[in-house]
This record gives structure tokens, C-alpha cells and sequence, in this order.
């Protein structure tokens, strides 16, 4: 009876050796393609964090440093509801710009470039912009492509600019 005794507690040492080496290789095999699932949750689920912009951007302005570079600073109303500021530079018939915007809890830089036509007093321009940086709970926004079309006037350098298409966060 000792022997039989010893002999299963001999082979329940070796299961249990056996079960703790399968669980080990699982974990090494297994562990590096849990992590990178668990990256691409990651990735995909801040992907997945899209947001419609809407905007109407009014500015004035606050430098003027040529005749074809200015700084307007205003507000926008809709989606963000900010303060925001411009640095424009015009040329023949396309207009390029920076901007800087501060909706609440964060900040979103970005450029732009836009083509235009003039009638009068009044230059009209559509383009695109793009999100470039945020900080805060903007810190990951980035968008590219974003519509934009609006008025310039050419006495008082006022500017009012809809803003439209998708942003990710």
C-alpha cells in the first residue's frame, strides 16, 4: 500500500510540474500577442473617438504687418465655443494660415490654406485646414481636410470662416 501511495503522489508531482510547465510556455507564447491586442484596443478605441466640427469663426484685427500678412484674434461658435487667434499670408489668389484656439480644457493649433476670389470690398475663399496639435483633453486631436469657406473684408480685414467635416480626439 506504500507504494501505491508513493507512486501517485509521485505522479501527481509530475502533473502538477506538467500543468505549471504548460501554464508557463502559455504565458510566454501567449503573453506578447495579448499585449499588442490590447495595443490595438487601445489604438482602435481612440480612433473610434470622432467628433462632427461645426464651426463659425469671427476675427478682427490686432497686427497688421504688410499689406498680405495679418493677425485677426476672435471667437468661434458651435462646436467649441473658443477664443481663438490667426496668422494669415496672402498671396496672388491663395491665402495660407496658422491658428491657435482655446476651447475648454485644452488647446488646438493648426494650418490652413485656402483659395480666394475678390468682388469689390469683399474677398470670398473656400480651402482646407488642419489640426496639427492639441494639449489637454485635446492632446491626441488631429484632423485633416477639414472644409472651410468664408468672407474677407478688404477695409477692415474682418474675416468670418465656417468650419466643417470630422475631427479624431
Amino acid at each position: 500500500m506504500d507504494g501505491t501511495i508513493r507512486a501517485r503522489a509521485v505522479r501527481w508531482m509530475v502533473q502538477g510540474v506538467a500543468a505549471f510547465a504548460l501554464c508557463a510556455w502559455l504565458t510566454a507564447v501567449s503573453g506578447p500577442a495579448l499585449a499588442a491586442a490590447h495595443r490595438s484596443d487601445q489604438s482602435f478605441a481612440s480612433a473610434a473617438r470622432l467628433i462632427a466640427v461645426n464651426e463659425t469663426l469671427r476675427a478682427a484685427p490686432v497686427g497688421h504687418r504688410s499689406p498680405t500678412e495679418y493677425n485677426d484674434v476672435g471667437r468661434g461658435s458651435g462646436t467649441f465655443n473658443c477664443p481663438l487667434s490667426i496668422h494669415v499670408s496672402i498671396t496672388f489668389t491663395t491665402t495660407t494660415f496658422t491658428f491657435h484656439c482655446s476651447p475648454s480644457g485644452g488647446t488646438l493649433t493648426g494650418t490652413g490654406k485656402a483659395s480666394f476670389y475678390v468682388a469689390g470690398n469683399i474677398a470670398q475663399f473656400s480651402g482646407t485646414l488642419s489640426v496639427t496639435h492639441g494639449t489637454g483633453r485635446y492632446a491626441h486631436a488631429s484632423a485633416t481636410g477639414l472644409a472651410m469657406h468664408g468672407v474677407f473684408q478688404r477695409k477692415t480685414y474682418d474675416l468670418v470662416t465656417t468650419v466643417t467635416g470630422s475631427m479624431h480626439l
